[in-house]
């Protein structure tokens, strides 16, 4: 599965905030600019996405590859990173690939829906 995703900073909820981890770097949120991302891979720990080279405030291509199925937490992936993505490239895959999606894993109570409107005009 490849994506076009952009990540930021992970902020947690008011009730919930974000922590860092035991290096001290805070979770990222990867939003999906085409395909269906699944939803268990949508927020990454810091270290994680520091080794893998996802810096908040860019765009990124990434491939998800399914490992295993865990009982309590459904499906789980490997992240490789292809490598950073321009404006332009991202306008590209939004016309061959539409809009981003969430796939919702198994057992999770939410509908898969549409993250993101982008008008592109030919």
């Amino acid at each position: 599965m490849f994506f076009v995703v952009k990540v930021n900073m992970f902020n947690g909820t008011t009730d919930n905030p974000a922590r860092p981890d035991k290096n001290g770097l805070y979770p990222v949120l990867l939003t999906s600019y085409n395909g269906t991302i699944p939803s268990n891979t949508r927020v990454i720990a810091g270290t994680v996405a520091h080794r893998a080279g996802l810096e908040p405030g860019k765009n990124f291509a990434i491939q998800l590859t399914k490992t295993s199925v865990d009982p309590q937490y459904g499906d789980r992936y490997q992240i490789d990173v292809i490598g950073e993505v321009t404006t332009l490239e991202i306008v590209t895959k939004i016309r061959e690939f539409g809009q981003g999606q969430v796939q919702v894993a198994p057992g999770v109570k939410s509908e898969t829906r549409v993250l993101d409107t982008v008008t592109v005009e030919d």
